[in-house]
């Protein structure tokens, strides 16, 4: 099934996932907890700027004021690499 909504609604709509989501990390964070997030907001600014070709400073706007993490991991993987991955450009 095709989207409906604009690039800037999916990426606003994420953003707004994170921010639901801060009360619930910083709880944790409080209590001692490591919090590990395989996607945050980084990832979502490559998306969308890369992908969606939406500009990276407006995608950056919406995070403004999320807890920024302690370490960032980057794996970088060569595309013919990639190309070799069993899901390769399906989209979730």
């Amino acid at each position: 099934m095709e989207s409906t909504f604009s690039n800037e609604t999916i990426h606003l709509l994420f953003s707004a996932n994170r921010w639901e989501m801060m009360d619930q990390i910083k709880n944790l964070l409080i209590n001692g907890v490591w919090v590990i997030c395989d996607r945050y907001a980084y990832s979502g600014v490559a998306y969308s700027s890369g992908a969606l070709k939406l500009p990276k400073e407006w995608c950056m706007n919406p995070d403004k004021g999320l807890i920024k993490p302690d370490a960032v991991c980057y794996l970088n993987l060569p595309p013919t690499h990639a190309k070799n991955r069993s899901e390769y450009g399906m989209s979730t």
